[in-house]
């Protein structure tokens, strides 16, 4: 799918700010689940934690603070482990 919306920065902490890279990310590997074209950019934290709640209940990865680059790699790293396990 096609995200235009989700705005790329120079690092990783910028392009996930207001949630939508995330929510992006999600929709992507758990398809059919939510309607991504519904999510309001301007609502970071509502955007964090539809995201990191869906990450939590498909994946079963516990929901956190990611304000920093090494928390939300590791985040990332997470989730692309889950995912390719379930592939």
């Amino acid at each position: 799918a096609d995200y235009p919306r989700v705005m790329m920065h120079d690092n990783l902490v910028d392009t996930f700010a207001n949630g939508m890279a995330l929510c992006a990310l999600a929709h992507s590997l758990i398809e059919g689940v939510f309607d991504f074209t519904r999510l309001d950019e301007q609502r970071h934290a509502d955007n964090i934690e539809v995201g990191m709640h869906l990450f939590s209940e498909y994946y079963g990865i516990a929901m956190r603070d990611v304000d920093d680059e090494q928390s939300l790699q590791e985040y990332i790293s997470e989730i692309k482990s889950v995912s390719d396990n379930q592939a």
